[in-house]
């Protein structure tokens, strides 16, 4: 395949060969592949296989990765899977010196998504100095969210709040709530309920399914309370379906 000329240009500046990018191409092939088949979270064999081999290159194959990231800072695909396999410590410095150095504005879809595959705390650091780095960035902001949320960091919780109840963000709250849920602990469980509670809420069932990954039995009670009016007379007639549905998969 041709490879995109500034990702050739990545590589060439990283030290990686034809052969470990040919190998990464395989191993995101596979990855976006298996990411289309409908309730499939389980790595197949052959996704696997291609992730070990690229793996056994070493850091010219962490370093392949960040050529795709660096050099395709919109891609979507499942780059933070690809640094899941191939990271070592140490091999995060290029990326993180990277992007330090790129405008805020900038589309960093990619970058992010590997930092959310890269547990030091470094990465952790720059992910959590990104809610304020990217405050301004929707696209950039919700990625570091969820970045964090794969890494269980449960620090960057207060600052995802305030954008829940901005109006300009309201396309983004269920991936900011899903994030919260994934990032756990006593801060995230305590915002996902008073967002359940607000007298103006929206996206009820949402924010309950995100708590229920914190708190299934508190979950349970908020959705019964919502249901019953004890925080508020009225609720949106789908919405209010919705919660319905979700307490009887509780």
């Amino acid at each position: 395949m041709k490879v995109p000329s500034a990702v050739a240009q990545a590589a060439k500046k990283l030290g990686v060969s034809n052969e470990a990018l040919r190998s990464m191409y395989g191993a995101e092939y596979l990855l976006h592949f298996q990411s289309r088949q409908p309730g499939n979270h389980v790595l197949d064999e052959a996704t696997r296989s291609a992730l070990a081999e690229l793996a056994r290159a070493g850091t010219e194959g962490f370093n392949a990765v960040v050529a795709n990231a660096l050099g395709n800072p919109a891609n979507q695909s499942r780059v933070d899977a690809m640094a899941k396999a191939t990271w070592q410590p140490g091999y995060e410095k290029e990326l993180l010196d990277w992007l330090k150095a790129r405008p805020a504005t900038d589309d960093l879809a990619a970058p992010l998504r590997l930092l959310g595959g890269i547990d030091t705390p470094e990465s952790r650091a720059t992910l959590l100095e990104g809610l304020d780095r990217y405050s301004a960035s929707a696209s950039n902001f919700v990625l570091v969210a969820a970045a964090l949320a794969t890494l269980k960091e449960r620090g960057g919780a207060p600052k995802i709040k305030p954008k829940l109840y901005d109006g300009n963000w309201s396309g983004l709250r269920a991936s900011l709530l899903d994030s919260l849920g994934r990032m756990g602990g006593e801060a995230a469980a305590s915002i996902l309920i008073e967002f359940v509670r607000h007298p103006e809420g929206t996206l009820e069932s949402q924010a309950l399914a995100a708590l229920a990954r914190i708190d299934p039995a508190t979950a349970r009670a908020e959705a019964r309370a919502l249901l019953d009016g004890v925080h508020r007379n009225e609720m949106d007639a789908h919405q209010k379906q919705l919660v319905n549905q979700f307490l009887k998969t509780q």
